[in-house]
């Protein structure tokens, strides 16, 4: 029809990923951006016992230990995220696009731990997910723009409540990581 404003149909669903030190969110949302699922997983020790300081405790005194505890920490995030993707793909008909948080830090202000987890567990997603997009989110001072499925406590069903105070900022984070990923979606 003519004279008629163009409409961008977009189809499928987003997951995002906040990496954090002793947190991680991850958030899955439709087309439309409505919260599919989403966690926040920790660090586990080797007894799969939820240990989200361990990683300080081992950076300086047993690197291998350190090292060994960021790579079984990002398969922890990598099972999360495959789960999601099933949970996506029967919600919606498609494997949903994954976004990483670009990690942007600066070492001189941070404890070792705070910026460098992050930064390896970037790239071990980004080694795992070679499709996935470094996403540099806009900040956001006003929460209640979320989803109420990102406010106050989990809703049933959510996959993963590693983190013990029922604080959601990192999927508030993931779910401004893949809403930015379904806007550029729309951009192209």
């Amino acid at each position: 029809m003519e004279g008629a404003p163009a409409v961008a149909i977009i189809r499928g669903s987003f997951t995002g990923i906040d990496p954090g030190a002793r947190w991680t969110g991850v958030v899955t949302i439709d087309a439309q951006g409505r919260v599919i699922n989403g966690g926040t997983v920790g660090p586990r020790n080797g007894r799969g016992e939820l240990e989200p300081d361990r990683l300080d405790a081992v950076f300086k005194s047993d690197p291998q230990k350190f090292v060994s505890g960021v790579r079984r920490y990002t398969l922890q995030i990598v099972e999360l995220v495959d789960e999601l993707a099933v949970i996506a793909e029967r919600a919606t008909g498609h494997v949903p696009a994954i976004g990483i948080e670009r990690y942007t830090y600066n070492h001189r202000k941070m404890a070792g731990t705070s910026w460098l987890v992050p930064l390896m567990v970037v790239q071990g997603l980004a080694v795992h997910y070679p499709d996935a997009r470094l996403v540099a989110p806009a900040p956001v001072a006003d929460t209640s723009i979320y989803p109420s499925a990102l406010r106050g406590r989990h809703p049933e069903g959510w996959l993963m409540r590693d983190e013990p105070n029922n604080r959601r900022n990192h999927e508030q984070s993931a779910w401004d990581v893949a809403s930015e990923l379904a806007a550029a979606e729309v951009a192209r």
